[in-house]
Order: structure tokens, then sequence, then C-alpha cells
């Protein structure tokens, strides 16, 4: 089988290309926002404008919580705390999210802020 012909990648890659607005606005109506971004992409703002400007989202439950709430708890969630040094390492869904996060570690930002720094860690599987 030619994986070439059976992925969506070029198709996907151009519609991002002819419509970025509308390409990522779409992806972004799959993340749980506390508080959505009333305008996808903003040229006028910054010097390359700002996408999602405003917009307030809560990485860690987009990343993690939501999955659990949804059943997915058990389900095995690889991490990594370092891509050089530090091996892959396998968990629980429940046990990140009950053991390793706290509100501090990760309180909701400004989409267009730095991402947190803080990675939570949890004991293995």
């Amino acid at each position: 089988m030619n994986i070439q012909n059976a992925s969506r990648y070029h198709e996907v890659h151009a519609r991002s290309l002819a419509d970025p607005e509308g390409f990522w606005g779409e992806a972004a109506r799959e993340i749980d926002w506390i508080s959505p971004a009333k305008k996808v992409f903003d040229p006028a703002s910054g010097l390359y404008g700002r996408w999602f400007a405003g917009a307030v989202v809560n990485t860690c439950y987009n990343a993690l919580d939501r999955h659990v709430a949804q059943g997915r708890g058990g389900q095995p969630a690889r991490s990594r705390s370092s891509g050089v040094s530090a091996p892959i390492a396998t968990h629980r869904l429940t046990v990140i999210a009950s053991d390793a996060w706290t509100p501090e570690m990760n309180p909701p930002c400004d989409a267009s802020s730095e991402p947190n720094s803080a990675t939570p860690i949890a004991e293995p599987v």
C-alpha cells in the first residue's frame, strides 16, 4: 500500500494554506475554551498579527482532564520530561490527573501568552 495515497496530509496542508483562518478556526472548535477568541486571527495586532487574541484556555484541562472526564482515565499515556535525558514513561491518565496536577501548576492563561513551563510528574504504571 502506498502511504502517500492513503494519507490526507497533502489535502489538509493545502487547506491550511488556502484558508488559514477557516482551517484554524475549525480546529479551535475541538478545544474547550474558558473564553473563546472573538476573532481567529487579528492581523492588526502586533508585528505579525495574533492568533486567538483574547482567548483564555487551560492547557492542562485540554490535554488531560477532559479525557479523564470522558472515561478514558484508565488508558495509558506517555510522558517525557526531557527529550534528551529522560526515557519515555507510561502512566494512567487518572494517576497523572489526580496525583500530579494542581491548579497552581497551570492556571488559565491568555492563548497568546507563553505556555506555562510546569511539568507534572506522576508515578509509572
